[in-house]
């Protein structure tokens, strides 16, 4: 059974959101090195302000950090604690308010992402990094290189011991000739095995896999 459409959703125009002014990019920075510093040193406290009100109450406190509650928001705008009842909008809007209350780190319950498919909850998140949270840290970018260098090290991983040995040498600037005589076997042996580095690690040309070598780091260089 198809779920209800979010049409509150629609209904609400990205004007509507809140336009206070967040945390500069500083100070942004600031928080997300708190919050990796708290985890770092072990457990803490996080409470879950409702709202702005709330949020600056329990920072004076002292709390070093804070998290939103989907379900406190609700039930103090008396609402049930869905997506269809508190439209992505509002959410943003309420997350926004608290990062813009508070000076330290506040982590995002952000229900199940507002959305059905990977696409739409990748532009939820987007939206609601967009408010300042300091909760997502890492960026599209960095996301996209740790996947590409996680493919070359599958690549890495399947090629075979002497496979590793001709890559290093090679990447080094050795001459097939040259390698042959480091690793005792044939100029036509090396070939054999280049060619197959080549085809594993899917490189376009010598360039390519010497970049390759650099991004894997000390393991492709070790023989």
């Amino acid at each position: 059974m198809e779920p209800p459409k979010n049409n509150l959703d629609q209904a609400l125009p990205p004007t509507t959101i809140a336009t206070k002014a967040v945390p500069s990019r500083a100070a942004l920075d600031a928080r997300r090195g708190a919050v990796r510093a708290l985890h770092a040193a072990g457990c803490f406290v996080i409470p879950n302000p409702w709202d702005a009100g709330s949020a600056r109450y329990l920072r004076q406190l002292g709390f070093p950090a804070l998290a939103t509650t989907s379900a406190g928001f609700a039930f103090s705008q008396g609402l049930l604690d869905s997506e269809t009842a508190v439209v992505r909008d509002r959410t943003l809007r309420h997350i926004a308010d608290i990062v813009s209350a508070v000076d330290v780190p506040v982590s995002a319950d952000f229900t199940s992402g507002y959305g059905l498919e990977p696409r739409d909850v990748a532009e939820s998140v987007s939206r609601c990094v967009a408010t300042g949270r300091g909760a997502i840290e890492r960026s599209r970018a960095a996301l996209r290189l740790d996947s590409e260098v996680q493919v070359l090290r599958n690549c890495y991983t399947s090629l075979t011991p002497r496979e590793r040995e001709v890559m290093a040498l090679v990447v080094s600037g050795l001459l097939n000739k040259q390698v042959g005589g480091e690793l005792g076997i044939s100029e036509i042996t090396v070939k054999a095995h280049r060619g197959q580095v080549m085809r594993k690690m899917k490189a376009d040309s010598l360039p390519h896999l010497v970049t390759m070598a650099g991004r894997l780091g000390p393991r492709s260089a070790e023989h």
